[in-house]
C-alpha cells in the first residue's frame, strides 16, 4: 500500500467521473440508434460519427480506461495496478483489432476519412496555425 495524500484521492475521482461522464455519453448516443446497426461488425448500416464518437474512435474502451485508472490510483496496491495495466492492454488489443475491420465494407473509405479526424482512444488535437493566426491585410 502507498501512503496516500489528498491529491491521489483527486486523481482518481477525476478519472473516475470523466470515465463514468464518457460512458453515460456513449451510451446515450448509442440508445439513439438501433444496437443492430451499433453492435453489427458484419453489415453496417451507417457510420457513427456524432457524439463522443466525434472525438473518439472508441469511447467505451477509453471510459473503461479511465475506469481502471481511477480504481488503480485509490487503491494502491500493486495487484491491482498490474490488473489495471492488463485491462489497458486488452482495450488496447481490441480497439486495434477493430481498426483493422474498419477498413474493409462498404464504409471502408468513409471510416478512413473519420479515423484521420478523430483519435482512436484520445481526442487528437490538431491545431493549425493558419487558423489562429490571420495577418492583417493593409
Amino acid at each position: 500500500m502507498l501512503d496516500f495524500t489528498l491529491g491521489h484521492y483527486l486523481i482518481a475521482a477525476a478519472l473516475g467521473g470523466t470515465g463514468l461522464g464518457l460512458s453515460a455519453w456513449t451510451l446515450v448516443t448509442r440508445r439513439q440508434r438501433s444496437d443492430a446497426v451499433v453492435y453489427s461488425p458484419r453489415a453496417p448500416q451507417q457510420l457513427i460519427v456524432h457524439g463522443p464518437y466525434r472525438y473518439i474512435r472508441y469511447p467505451g474502451l477509453t471510459a473503461v480506461i479511465l475506469l481502471t485508472g481511477a480504481v488503480a490510483v485509490a487503491s494502491g496496491a500493486a495487484s491491482v495496478v498490474i490488473v489495471s495495466l492488463w485491462v489497458v492492454a486488452l482495450c488496447i488489443a481490441r480497439a486495434l483489432r477493430a481498426e483493422r475491420r474498419g477498413d474493409h465494407g462498404v464504409f471502408a473509405e468513409a471510416y478512413r476519412t473519420y479515423r484521420r479526424q478523430t483519435g482512436l482512444l484520445i481526442p487528437r488535437v490538431s491545431l493549425e496555425i493558419g487558423r489562429l493566426w490571420r495577418p492583417i491585410a493593409w
